[in-house]
């Protein structure tokens, strides 16, 4: 999965009269089981989209409330990582960044890794946010039909938030098993293509 996601700046909101000195509080967007968020329209959970924790669902909240920049990975309802970013870049900059979600299959459960292009339009930077981060219960094989859906949030303080080029696809790499029968074959090809 990839976005593009942009939030407005500290100082134009602390003087659109917002609270706390700081924008608040942030985006979140995730693959929702459809048997329980149906398959269209506009069945949005709510709830804290920048510490998402929904029911079957996998999400990324950024939260950017008190001027930190944390980035949330929820599966099932549970927060399995969480990570402040702000001591190399700031999510809430009026720049469009881009979040790079890559989860892997790893038996009943998946292994996560996320960058993010600091100013995708600019400098286009990448930071490593998540590197082989563990989903418990994540399972990818019995991977439940899902669509994607997202959202913000905001309590008494003010923030602006923009989403774009989303983009979810699915690869499946063949098991070591098929692998091996396949390379068999290719060998038997060269052998017979000898005689």
């Amino acid at each position: 999965m990839s976005f593009d996601f942009r939030m407005s700046d500290n100082a134009a909101n602390s003087s659109a009269g917002g609270c706390c000195g700081s924008a608040a509080d942030g985006l979140g967007i995730g693959l929702f089981n459809t048997a329980t968020y149906g398959s269209a329209g506009g069945n949005n959970p709510g709830g804290l989209w920048e510490t998402p924790s929904f029911s079957d669902a996998f999400t990324v909240g950024l939260d950017i409330f008190s001027n930190v920049d944390i980035v949330n990975l929820n599966w099932s309802g549970l927060q399995f990582a969480s990570t402040n970013v702000g001591s190399f870049m700031d999510l809430n900059n009026n720049l469009f960044h881009r979040a790079i979600v890559t989860i892997t299959a790893n038996g009943a459960n998946a292994l996560v890794n996320m960058d993010i292009v600091e100013d995708v339009f600019g400098s286009n930077t990448t930071h490593s946010v998540f590197s082989n981060q563990g989903a418990t219960g994540l399972d990818l094989a019995n991977f439940p039909n899902y669509r994607v859906i997202a959202g913000g949030r905001t309590g008494g303080a003010f923030a602006n938030g923009d989403m774009d080029n989303i983009s979810v696809s699915s690869v499946t790499v063949p098991e070591p098993s098929i692998l091996a029968v396949f390379g068999l074959g290719l060998l038997g090809l060269s052998f017979a293509r000898r005689k």
